[in-house]
């Protein structure tokens, strides 16, 4: 799970605006049990992303799923569940930094209904506790909950969607080139 979220972090990491960073350091820093600059900073990015890029519903209808409701942003219309959609859209946003973004990941945390991970309440945990403080299973399980919810916004789709699209033109262009050499060496041969 962790090795998934750091891919992730490190796939899109010019979209959370996040500096380069090794595995080793990641852990080392969630291990620590100490306030980490690149925990807070990887957190509070994530937490920013899906504010403006709430994560679409998986179905495609919206009647499948309670609460779904129409988001529109410059990525197009979709559907969010209504409890994101209404967390998304308060004003509270401006204030998250790092000293408030666990906070604000237990509120996300429950308005997704995405509370407990490796036996560990999260939510419960973060209104009582500090997050440094935290079982590994709860920390992993939340990082990987919001990388999750990365790839699922509608801003990292259109992204992979983007890079199928181009990944498919240069196999193509790449089929071409391999088979005009062959029919040229073919040619020369005969």
């Amino acid at each position: 799970a962790l090795l998934s979220a750091y891919s992730t972090l490190r796939g899109f990491n010019f979209v959370l605006r996040l500096s380069p960073f090794t595995f080793r350091m990641m852990c080392s820093e969630l291990a620590s049990g100490k306030t980490s600059a690149l925990i807070d900073e990887v957190h509070m990015q994530l937490l920013k992303t899906l504010q403006c890029f709430p994560p679409m519903s998986l179905r495609e209808d919206p009647q499948d799923e309670p609460g779904a409701v129409l988001h529109k942003d410059d990525q197009g219309p979709y559907w969010v569940q209504k409890e994101v959609q209404e967390l998304c859209m308060e004003d509270k946003w401006r204030f998250l930094d790092q000293l408030s973004w666990p906070d604000f990941l237990r509120r996300y945390l429950k308005a997704r209904g995405h509370l407990k991970h490796g036996g560990v309440d999260i939510c419960a945990w973060l209104a009582e506790n500090e997050w440094v403080k935290m079982p590994m299973a709860g920390k992993i399980g939340a990082l990987q909950f919001l990388c999750d919810e990365l790839l699922c916004s509608p801003l990292v789709k259109n992204l992979i969607d983007d890079r199928e699209a181009l990944m498919s033109t240069c196999i193509e262009q790449e089929t071409q080139e391999v088979t005009e050499r062959k029919r040229l060496i073919d040619k020369r041969n005969a």
